[in-house]
């Protein structure tokens, strides 16, 4: 059959063709550069890409699945926190870290750790996390009408400050913001404004974005069923395990071949640069001790987003701060110890869910 008839002969069917091509999920949104699995999406979701604005949302919660890659099955969940490489190979794909994740075999930790990268190097390649929402915005009536979206950000973007902003002073406890009733949880409001622009290593001029403090905002009412209805089980819809020779073929350009595999090198699982001391980092990879900008190191800590983000002492500022947290932490057990001569006991947390089809809280 010559082509032409191939044509005519595929003509009939056209309108069933139309309404495919009408009814099909973009491939670009979830596929190139990213860590989602299309097919296994609800129909019609969408990544919220917030922009240079003020912008009001709801933090929709799900209940975790067998999947969940640290949560217990069954559990009330909010954000889903994983380590990513972005922007891998030459399609700049994303992949769960299977290093940093599970500590499993993964070319990319193997090859940092075989190489003396340099601090920026370095940087660039290691594992970054990133949180993982459902969101339901309220920036317009057309944003609410989509229902819930997907919000993927970085972590020390939103996850810290909403951590710190939900501690209630002096009472104790904290703010369920999280939670669907107008009585405990809380919309969220925040303000994203531009801080100049920067040029990537592809010479790519691109926006330095700022977010402010989060704030919490009273509810009107409860979040409806109808948008409680549209939560689904995140984790269930991303590539958590992407296997060894899918990363190595993304990051090398080429297939793991059989003699490949065969390598002592090639499966052994090493040393994740990324988790080393300071001692043991590769000498040309520089340890800051001090703030290039002049802040205090760990005090300071994303307290200057100008001067923060993508600062090359940024790590070494994080672990700085964590060690003077758990310092005064450390402080102050010694003292409460010494006046009690006993040692408190940590109780486990209860379980709570959501209504209806997803259990009660």
């Amino acid at each position: 059959m010559s082509l032409l008839s191939k044509i005519k002969k595929a003509r009939t069917d056209l309108q069933s063709r139309q309404q495919e091509e009408y009814e099909r999920k973009d491939p670009t949104s979830f596929q190139a550069g990213s860590v989602f699995i299309p097919n296994k999406l609800p129909e019609g979701i969408e990544i919220w890409r917030p922009g240079i604005s003020e912008h009001e949302f709801d933090i929709i919660p799900w209940i975790a699945s067998s999947e969940h890659p640290y949560e217990p099955e069954d559990k009330y969940c909010w954000c889903l926190v994983l380590q990513i490489y972005r922007e891998v190979g030459i399609m700049r794909d994303q992949f769960v870290s299977p290093y940093t994740m599970y500590r499993e075999a993964d070319p990319i930790a193997e090859y940092m750790a075989a190489q003396n990268l340099s601090k920026a190097e370095f940087n660039k390649r290691r594992a970054k996390k990133r949180c993982f929402y459902l969101v339901w915005v309220h920036d317009s009536p057309e944003e609410e009408q989509k229902g819930i979206q997907i919000w993927e950000v970085a972590h020390w973007f939103i996850y810290d400050q909403l951590k710190e902003l939900s501690i209630i002073p002096k009472e104790g406890g904290h703010v369920s913001y999280m939670d669907y009733t107008k009585e405990k949880g809380r919309r969220i409001w925040l303000k994203i404004k531009s801080e100049g622009s920067f040029e990537t290593d592809d010479g790519t001029k691109v926006d330095s974005i700022q977010y402010s403090a989060p704030k919490f905002l009273e509810r009107k009412a409860n979040i409806p069923d109808s948008i409680l209805e549209q939560s689904f089980q995140l984790e269930t819809c991303i590539n958590l395990r992407p296997t060894y020779e899918e990363i190595y073929k993304s990051f090398y350009g080429k297939e793991l071949t059989e003699e490949t595999k065969g390598l002592p090198a090639s499966r052994t699982k090493v040393e994740d640069p990324s988790l080393k001391k300071d001692d043991d980092l590769p000498s040309s990879v520089e340890t800051y001790k001090e703030c290039p900008s002049g802040h205090v190191m760990g005090k300071d800590l994303d307290a200057f987003p100008a001067d923060c983000n993508n600062c090359l002492a940024f790590d070494d500022c994080s672990d700085e701060k964590d060690r003077l947290e758990a310092n005064a932490k450390e402080s102050t057990t010694t003292e409460q110890e010494s006046d009690t001569e006993t040692k408190k006991e940590t109780k486990p947390r209860g379980r709570s869910k959501l209504r209806g089809r997803l259990g009660k809280r």
